[in-house]
């Protein structure tokens, strides 16, 4: 990576246009022309297991907060009991229907942020060479 501090603003211009270009051209080349349609569906069966994982990841870590908010944050004693008195004072059938939109919620949200990481890591994945090959120009023509 070339350092920032060596090049000026105008070099730095004309690598983020160059990158852009190259960045564009590799996703046009990826998704068209010949074999294309085996490189989406590949693409996509990534992008859809990568999600996967980074589902599980942000529900491994969304699980974890709310244990170690309950249980280890400041004054947890006071959100134990408040946690405690709010589920004896309510119906169950109220405190099942609320703890189950509030982990429904934050199931999409994980499959929400699951599905951004996974594409974003598998277009990252497809971009890569063009933008080091970019870099590695601008590298040698500084030098």
């Amino acid at each position: 990576m070339i350092p920032k501090r060596r090049l000026s603003k105008q070099q730095r211009q004309l690598m983020a246009r160059d990158t852009l270009r190259a960045v564009a051209a590799a996703i046009r080349t990826y998704f068209c022309g010949e074999g294309a349609i085996g490189r989406a569906f590949t693409f996509v069966g990534g992008a859809v297991r990568a999600s996967m994982v980074w589902t599980a990841r942000w529900l491994f870590v969304f699980s974890w907060a709310a244990i170690a908010g309950v249980l280890v944050g400041p004054e947890h004693d006071q959100v134990l009991t408040q946690l405690r008195a709010w589920m004896v004072e309510l119906p169950l059938e109220d405190v099942l229907a609320q703890s189950h939109a509030f982990f429904m919620m934050a199931f999409w949200v994980a499959v929400k942020l699951g599905l951004l990481f996974g594409c974003g890591q598998r277009l990252r994945a497809i971009i890569r060479p063009a933008v080091a090959a970019v870099q590695a120009s601008h590298q040698t023509a500084l030098n």
